[in-house]
Parts: structure tokens; sequence; C-alpha cells
């Protein structure tokens, strides 16, 4: 777990989100064992608290772009991330392609606590490399799941999610990273996600579960088939998408909702791509809405 903290493309989405409001690592390393996936927090994480606030999904090329530097690009974009919306307004943030101490310092420079997943390699200065769920409050509990098809590296993709106590269930908040070498891969990793059963529940049994992640396949890809069949995607419907999450021009990051409530909607007028020099991938969020859901 990382340490909580104290207490023409580019320039056209940046204008337009905040008017409206992949890459081998360098070195193999173990993998994290199974019994190291649950931690759990102080026992404060129990306080409610609505579930009403910006998601968003940011994979910050960490490695392959900052080479695991952490110095003044993480205050900067911790900065544009408050541009967005202020610190309190956030409910979660997923990252990917994070270098530890990277993400250990934009938890502290955005006031938000984050739970780590190791893929079992490193960055090129040392530090572990994976995935990071960023969250306003600690969670009750956290679960990070390693899928089970994987393109044969020492890089071993999966999710960190991080559980929080509602009034009609609990409701959980992943990022996700999938393979980028293999379609038939990655379309295998996106079932067994969605086949996942964290602390041994079924993904739909829980009142709302918010995915955000690199999924490494556009809309019309098969990866994103099962993805759209069970949940709400924030930018609307597979064929209408609105804003590309790569330099280049395609969407390639997502934001999901499933659960049992039925309540948990995306405010589809709030979605937006945020550009940054300092990766290839924008920033992509959206504003949750669950008025039922507490935590």
């Amino acid at each position: 777990m990382i340490v909580p903290p104290p207490g023409g493309l580019r320039a056209a989405v940046v204008a337009l989100a905040l008017a409206l409001l992949t890459a081998a690592p360098a070195a193999a390393r173990p993998p994290v064992p199974p019994e190291a996936a649950v931690t759990e927090p102080p026992a404060a994480a129990a306080a409610s608290a609505t579930v009403a606030g910006m998601v968003g999904t940011y994979n910050i090329y960490g490695n392959v772009g900052h080479r695991g530097d952490a110095g003044p690009w993480i205050d900067e974009e911790a900065a544009r991330l408050h541009a967005v919306a202020p610190p309190g307004d956030w409910f979660s943030l997923a990252l990917q392609e994070v270098c530890h101490n990277q993400g250990t310092a934009l938890a502290r420079a955005t006031g938000m606590h984050g739970v780590f997943y190791d893929t079992g390699t490193t960055c090129a200065n040392g530090e572990r490399y994976g995935n990071v769920i960023l969250t306003r409050r600690a969670p009750l509990r956290t679960y990070q799941y390693t899928f089970p098809t994987q393109i044969g590296g020492p890089e071993r993709r999966g999710a960190v999610c991080a559980v929080f106590r509602g009034i009609l269930g609990d409701v959980v908040t992943c990022s996700v990273h999938l393979e980028s070498g293999s379609e038939e891969v990655r379309t295998a990793q996106a079932r067994e996600f969605l086949d996942w059963e964290p602390g041994g529940r079924p993904l739909d049994d829980y009142a709302a579960v918010l995915i955000g992640g690199d999924f490494n396949a556009e809309p019309h890809q098969a990866t994103m088939t099962p993805m759209y069949q069970v949940a709400e995607e924030a930018d609307g419907p597979r064929d209408a998408w609105r804003f590309a999450t790569h330099e280049d021009g395609r969407k390639l990051d997502y934001l999901f909702v499933l659960g049992s409530s039925r309540n948990a909607h995306w405010r589809t007028s709030r979605t937006a791509a945020v550009a940054s020099p300092h990766s290839d991938h924008l920033i992509y969020v959206s504003r949750l809405d669950c008025t039922l859901c507490l935590v």
C-alpha cells in the first residue's frame, strides 16, 4: 500500500475539457504473493460520505516517459487534476504505468490515499512498477488480481481495487491495465476481470463497481465487447464516443460502472479528456452520481 498523504489534439481537448469542468518496464521481479492481496486500512474508513464526485483514469507513462522520476512534473499533474475538480470533489483516480515512488508522490500531492498493484517488474530507477488506485478516503479493504492469461513476459498485468461501505452494499473502485501486444490475450483478460470475485463475491453483487483503466483497445475491438455488454461507459454508447484518450486520436482508456443498485450513473455532460505534456495518454474523467450509495 502506498503511504497515505498527510492530512492540434491536445490543445483542443484541454480547452473543451476545462470548459466542461503502454511500454515495457526494465527488470523482472517476483510477483506479489496471493496472501498480500488484501490489506486492512484504519478503522476510520468506516465513516460515511456521499458517493458523488469525479472519477478518472490516467496512464501516467511513468517508466518509459519518466524513467521513474518523481520530480516537479508530479506537482504539475496534481495542479492539472485540481483544475478539473478541487481535491475534495475527487472520489477516485485509477493510474497505470506507475513507478511506486511516483504513486506515493502523486497521492501526497493530490491529498488522496493510494493502493499499489505490483506487476512483478521494476522501473528504470529500480522502483516497483504497476497500477495505483487513488481515493479521497482510506478504503475499508483492498483487493488485487493478476489476470490468469498473460502474454508470457515478466510483467504480470492485473487490477487493484478499493472497497467502501455503502447503505445499499459495498462500493468498489478499480484500476485496470490490459495487455497491449495481443488482442486475444487482452480479450481474455477483460473476461477474467469480469468473472473475478473479490472477497468471494461476484462484481455485480456489489452495489456499484467503478472501473477505470487503460484497456489498450478501441471501442469497436473484441476486447471491449464484454465490458460494454454489462457496464455503462462514461462517454456514452460504444458507437457514439466523443473523447479520444490517446494523443494519436484513439480511445484506449475507459470508465465503466456496474453493480446491483442500478442507480449509479455517469453524468456524461461532465465527461472530458484533459491532455498533459507529461504522457501520451490523456486524463479521462467523468462525474459519478449515485444518489442512494453512501460510503
